[in-house]
């Protein structure tokens, strides 16, 4: 007999009932956000170059954070919460605050 359950995780991702996707998105974030502080002495590294860092964001972080995104069904509030992590990440690596006035276009 088989139980029915409102979500479960497998390989990894999050599955509900109802293919709801923020829990997910949240649950991702904080996983993936958990990986980018342990790179912070490489993102603190003057050494490396600016190029080199965001290579690395995008297949360390942003990977893991969009792995099985495909079976998302996203909301613009999930999608705006992705952006917003995605951005405040080359901020950080950009060394760019919201005291400089520069755009969310520019950073990117």
């Amino acid at each position: 007999m088989l139980d029915n359950v409102e979500r479960f995780v497998c390989l990894g991702s999050e599955f509900t009932w109802n293919n709801a996707c923020p829990r997910e998105i949240r649950r991702k974030i904080q996983l993936v956000t958990g990986a980018y502080d342990d790179l912070q002495p490489i993102w603190k590294d003057k050494g490396l170059s600016t190029e080199i860092k965001i290579q690395l964001i995008q297949t360390c972080v942003f990977e893991v954070l969009l792995y099985a995104a495909e079976t998302w069904t996203t909301k613009k509030a999930d999608q705006r919460r992705l952006l917003a992590f995605e951005i405040r990440c080359y901020r950080h690596i950009l060394e760019v605050n919201g005291q400089n006035h520069i755009s969310n276009n520019e950073v990117r």
